[in-house]
């Protein structure tokens, strides 16, 4: 399989955040496919809820939220895309 760099960030990882990272990944792996390799690697944020498909996280790839819409499981990754990773906040 063809194998691409894409550039990752995830913060809410507390002291062990990443940013603009290269990582290697499957060419054409989708968001969702990421975040099941990242959970594994035990590299997503701390997750509140922890939600069937990761929705209880934000993604940006290129500047993109791709929870909205095409879907984590049909956006695909291209090299050099950035991917941004963060756990929900809400303030009061």
């Amino acid at each position: 399989m063809t194998k691409v760099n894409i550039f990752l960030s995830i913060y809410g990882t507390g002291d062990s955040a990443v940013s603009d990272a290269p990582f290697e990944i499957d060419l054409d792996e989708t968001v969702l496919s990421l975040l099941e390799r990242l959970d594994s690697l035990a590299m997503l944020p701390k997750r509140f809820g922890e939600e069937a498909g990761y929705l209880d996280l934000l993604v940006f790839v290129n500047h993109k939220n791709v929870a909205v819409g095409p879907g984590f499981d049909k956006t695909l990754l291209s090299e050099g895309d950035k991917v941004i990773i963060l756990q929900a906040a809400a303030g009061g």
